[in-house]
């Protein structure tokens, strides 16, 4: 996958449609969407975009939703993370959740 976007916000907003990130916030961002289904996109993403990633998760899970941690945040919503694969998975669409539902539901 080429990612010529400047930030994580430009890919999701460049990538998907309003009602396409309506469905990521109601469904959930690994439920099969392009740019955000295989690992190897996934990777790419969070190699070129990994410390706003992180820090839109930790900003949700500690500053908006109350957990000590991500990982904490994490556990509860039974997100699995036991490789390094999966927890990159994970943040990503978290991330891209946390954006989704800041895009439509902020009017």
């Amino acid at each position: 996958m080429i990612i010529r976007a400047t930030s994580f916000d430009r890919w999701l907003s460049a990538n998907f449609t309003r009602s396409e990130l309506a469905d990521i916030t109601n469904h959930g961002a690994d439920t099969g969407y392009a740019g955000l289904t295989y690992s190897s996109d996934l990777k790419a993403l969070w190699n070129k975009f990994d410390e706003e990633i992180y820090d839109l998760v930790y900003e949700y899970a500690v500053g908006s939703a109350g957990y000590d941690s991500v990982p904490a945040f994490l556990a509860a919503q039974n997100r699995c993370t036991d490789s390094a694969g999966l927890l990159v998975s994970v943040l990503v669409w978290t991330a891209a959740e946390v954006l989704a539902y800041a895009k439509t539901n902020n009017d």
